[in-house]
């Protein structure tokens, strides 16, 4: 039987098969340690995986782990990438990322956008990302050309060494097969030509004609009805039903009390059934991870069954219990 294939070598392997370059960069340590991220490396490094893609046709893709909601980030991002790289800003795209314990908040530890912190915290991330991508690149060329890499410089799209010229989409092949720079150059801000400088943001136009999706506009048969069993299943401490008899069946005095700690249990196993699933499912897979999910049914159904059985149930709507 084969070994199950990882995300972040279906995504390596997927980059090479089509002769593309995908790099990315490893997250802080402190991050590492989070439940949702993978094992701890034996030291920090740069490594592939899924925040830069340059493709044969000279298309560099950023992947945003951050949610672009107004406020610009599908454009600051890509420019930390696109000023290290020194790509061709004209040929970058941005896509946002999947759902992958990869894009973790490095404050935070989770996948999320909020707080104002998306710039800062991807900024010097995204950054190395590029610088690592732009040395591997120049690697490629200088092996390429027989000629030292120091020697060699990358400048919009291209590397360069003298006359001679080559495109980052014809290199990016090769420089996948190269071994990842530890500790990438940076730029001296003094030298930006992108990072500081006006920029057209890069979702206007699917925006502006109509062509970007948003989640309003994602119709799937059956996806609202599952959406909604899925929410029950895992809220049902927190339901109306056990609101009503919270309501009916407490001393007046205290009602308010009693609903907010019903309400507070109700989300205390969702948040327990949700915080489990990432763990479970690189465990056990996903078909195991999401039977979690039936804590909430299964308490609730010995709940209910419990009171029914109890001569305070006949308070409850005029005695039809």
């Amino acid at each position: 039987m084969n070994a199950p294939l990882s995300r972040r070598a279906f995504l390596t392997h997927s980059a090479l098969a089509g002769g593309g370059l995908l790099i990315g960069l490893s997250l802080p340590s402190p991050v590492r340690r989070s439940f949702a991220q993978e094992g701890a490396a034996a030291a920090p490094a740069i490594k592939p995986n899924a925040f830069v893609r340059i493709a044969p046709d000279d298309t560099v893709t950023i992947f945003l782990k951050h949610s672009e909601m107004g406020q610009g980030v599908a454009t600051s991002l890509p420019m930390a990438v696109a000023e290290e790289l020194e790509c061709d800003w004209s040929r970058v795209r941005c896509e946002h990322a999947p759902a992958s314990p990869d894009y973790v908040h490095t404050v935070y530890r989770m996948q999320m956008t909020g707080g104002s912190t998306s710039t800062w915290e991807s900024f010097d991330q995204l950054r190395l990302a590029g610088a690592a991508a732009r040395e591997m690149l120049i690697a490629a060329a200088a092996a390429q050309w027989g000629v030292p890499a120091s020697a060699c410089r990358a400048e919009n799209g291209f590397v360069i060494h003298g006359e001679r010229r080559a495109r980052f989409g014809e290199l990016a092949a090769t420089a996948a097969q190269l071994p990842v720079p530890t500790s990438p150059k940076l730029k001296d801000p003094k030298d930006w030509k992108i990072l500081g400088k006006p920029a057209h943001r890069l979702d206007s136009p699917e925006k502006i004609t109509g062509r970007a999706e948003f989640g309003i506009d994602v119709k799937r048969p059956g996806l609202l009805t599952a959406l909604c069993f899925v929410w029950g299943f895992a809220v049902v401490a927190d339901s109306a039903q056990f609101s009503a008899a919270v309501s009916e069946l407490t001393d007046p005095r205290y009602v308010g009390t009693a609903l907010t700690i019903q309400t507070s249990l109700g989300f205390l196993l969702t948040l327990f059934t949700i915080r489990m699933v990432p763990p479970l499912r690189d465990w056990i897979g996903w078909h195991g991870a999401l039977a979690i999910l039936a804590l909430g049914p299964a308490f609730g159904i010995w709940s209910m069954r419990r009171l029914r059985r109890l001569p305070e149930a006949e308070k409850m709507a005029g005695g039809r219990r």
